[in-house]
């Protein structure tokens, strides 16, 4: 995958850079500031990010060009759509006598 924001996803070179050195890679340092800022944007605005922790950076890149971004088809397909399912099952169980309270999708969700 290529990808002009990142500089291609070139970290360094095998031959001469030490892995234990490539925090301190600009390209490594941006590309992680991205999927933090992608991940809290997520926190702030998804009400199923209690369900994912804010996604998969790599399905944020591929769909919308950029780790620092929300939601995605993979997002709504597999979490969002998997986790409607769950609920809307578990809303149609029957509530035990020694169950307290039934929850609500919102407070999953949270």
């Amino acid at each position: 995958m290529k990808n002009p924001a990142y500089k291609d996803f070139l970290l360094g070179n095998i031959n001469c850079d030490a892995l234990v050195d490539l925090p301190q890679c600009s390209n490594f340092a941006r590309m992680l500031a991205d999927i933090r800022v992608g991940v809290e944007m997520c926190r702030e605005s998804c009400e199923y990010f209690s369900v994912c922790g804010g996604g998969e950076p790599v399905n944020k890149l591929a769909a919308n060009g950029s780790f620092a971004s929300t939601e995605t088809t993979y997002c709504r397909l597999t979490k969002m759509q998997a986790t409607d399912l769950v609920l809307d099952a578990l809303e149609r169980l029957p509530l035990k006598k020694t169950r307290r309270k039934a929850v609500s999708r919102a407070e999953v969700c949270r």
